[in-house]
């Protein structure tokens, strides 16, 4: 099957999107598949289009960094004859459905957020004004919440529930342990509370640090590490250096793909504060085999059945937050339990199997 997938998103590891469309493409070139992607860059400028990128995973790709990009995408699209087109992202599955019109070719758009405060609403309006074009394009949703969101935008929507998979899982076991106890210099003692995230207010970083401190004054042998860079780094180092927690809490910096998983394997339990979607950090806190921390945004507790699979709490109730960190600490009978069942929430998503419910979706189509 010669497969495209079509994309703003690109190279990994920048964020989810970004990690879906490669491993999705690199399970395909597994399954015998011809995959070809095209970048055209969400973020326009001279620095990015002069950017040259390497295909990943036994992929060709083109890059096209000009944003008024209709017919070099029309071209490239018609040149390499697909038998299936794969966007990520609802405005280039506006492109390609009318592209897929001219060229009869089946149209695929897999829809990773649902937030409805990332929806202008001019966008929502646009939506509905070209409906019929929307219509053209088959939904992949990664969650119950997308699907009941694009739905809602969409009437008469034709969507697949497909979930996105846990990242890099079978490579767990060759992971370091003692990395990121050894590179920020915790104690041997030390209960390490990981958290990977952008570092933006909509993450729930602020309120992370705020609890951690009260945590670390309960239990002195709490400490905190960050994976992350964003806008707010700055602002939030100043904020834990201000509560006098610094020695406890330290922000990592991005971490490379090996790096992270020596850090999921080295850590006692996975904090994930954020305000808004997260499903792909949440899924693939599950195979990690940590007590997992979450926020009670939606796309978690569709996932983490609380006191079974994880703790849900309300990262702005402090006083909620902090008590869950110290119950992971002191209860050895919550720890097991939340990561036997976590493990088997995990086997949900495989990347085999999403994988192949994609090919089958496909097929069908074709």
């Amino acid at each position: 099957m010669k497969i495209l997938h079509f994309t703003n998103f690109y190279p990994p590891p920048l964020a989810g999107t970004e990690r879906y469309v490669t491993d999705l493409a690199a399970n395909q070139v597994k399954l015998g598949h011809t995959v070809h992607i095209v970048y055209i860059p969400i973020i326009y400028n001279k620095e990015r289009a002069s950017m040259k990128f390497e295909p990943m995973n036994g992929t060709t790709l083109t890059f096209i960094p000009d944003r008024f990009s209709f017919f070099k995408l029309y071209r490239e699209i018609k040149k390499f004859n697909p038998d299936i087109i794969h966007t990520h992202y609802l405005k280039t599955g506006l492109r390609a459905a009318i592209i897929g019109s001219i060229l009869k070719k089946p149209v695929v758009c897999s829809l990773l957020l649902a937030d409805e405060k990332t929806k202008p609403l001019r966008r929502k309006i646009g939506v509905r004004l070209l409906a019929p074009l929307f219509r053209k394009i088959n939904y992949i949703a990664i969650s119950d919440e997308i699907e009941e969101s694009i739905k809602k935008d969409v009437s008469g929507a034709k969507v697949r529930m497909i979930p996105c998979w846990t990242w890099n899982y079978k490579k767990m076991d060759s992971a370091n342990e003692s990395w990121l106890r050894k590179k920020l210099g915790f104690p041997k003692d030390a209960k390490i509370f990981l958290t990977v995230s952008r570092i933006v207010e909509e993450k729930g970083i602020r309120h992370l640090i705020y609890s951690a401190r009260d945590a670390i004054k309960k239990r002195s042998d709490a400490y905190f590490a960050v994976a992350g860079t964003g806008a707010m780094l700055e602002e939030y180092k100043s904020l834990v250096t201000e509560l006098g927690i610094g020695n406890n809490f330290i922000f990592v910096g991005r971490l490379s793909d090996s790096e992270l998983l020596d850090a999921y394997k080295g850590c006692d339990a996975i904090i994930i504060p954020s305000m808004m979607d997260c499903l792909f950090t949440v899924t693939e806190s599950l195979v990690v085999q940590k007590p997992i921390i979450s926020n009670g945004v939606r796309c978690a507790t569709e996932i983490i059945e609380n006191e079974k699979s994880g703790l849900i709490v309300d990262v702005t109730n402090h006083s909620e937050f902090t008590g869950a960190m110290v119950r992971i600490i002191d209860d050895s009978n919550l720890r097991n339990k939340l990561v036997k069942n976590a493990a088997i929430k995990g086997r949900d998503y495989s990347p085999d199997k999403c994988t192949r419910d994609i090919e089958e979706l496909y097929k069908s189509l074709i």
